[in-house]
């Protein structure tokens, strides 16, 4: 592997010739022309990384605090949640003879099953798997050509929408067509 750093456009600083490995966490190098081998410290497999390994693969992150209303539509059913905020009485001081203290009580709820109080558990769960959501790969396909989602997801946080759309394709790369491959869209991202 041969490594060179430029400053500018053409002005080379540095041209280095990686070798081998050796057994004890250094690597054999040359540097530029020179028939010189040198052993130095480290293995250099930041230098043998692909271009894709480097990338910072986050997509969004929502803080669970930030999410007002979510939407999940999945299997030909649509979910919306909604938080609701209520003020109650602090009943902590009730049996003082002090000015009674109200507190904020939130409360996630879902549309059409308003008489069901959520487990807020599962909910932060749920919405803490969404900060943050990371990519594994940036497959060349343009997102424009994906139809068919299999799920979505819509959350209100920041005073926006955030979503996910996830499409379940056959593996191009299997011979059998049998293995399944998950691909996504963001608002948050231009990529798949």
């Amino acid at each position: 592997t041969e490594v060179v750093i430029k400053a500018g456009k053409n002005e080379v600083i540095r041209d280095i010739k990686l070798g081998k490995r050796s057994s004890t966490q250094h690597t054999f190098i040359r540097v530029g022309s020179k028939p010189e081998v040198f052993m130095v410290s480290g293995t250099f497999n930041e230098f043998t990384k692909k271009l894709d390994q480097f990338r910072d693969k986050e997509i969004f992150s929502l803080a669970k605090e930030a999410v007002m209303t979510f939407d999940i539509a999945y299997k030909n059913r649509k979910f919306h949640f909604f938080k609701e905020v209520k003020q109650v009485a602090d009943t902590k001081n009730k049996q003082q003879k002090k000015k009674i203290k109200m507190k904020k009580i939130e409360e996630w709820k879902c549309k059409g099953y308003n008489f069901v109080t959520l487990d807020k558990g599962k909910i932060n769960s749920l919405l803490s798997s969404m900060s943050p959501v990371r990519a594994t790969a940036f497959p060349k396909i343009d997102k424009k050509k994906l139809v068919g989602s299999i799920c979505k997801f819509k959350a209100n946080a920041y005073g926006r929408d955030v979503t996910l759309d996830i499409f379940e394709k056959i593996d191009p790369d299997d011979k059998k067509k049998k293995k399944k491959i998950y691909y996504a869209v963001s608002s948050e991202s231009p990529y798949v």
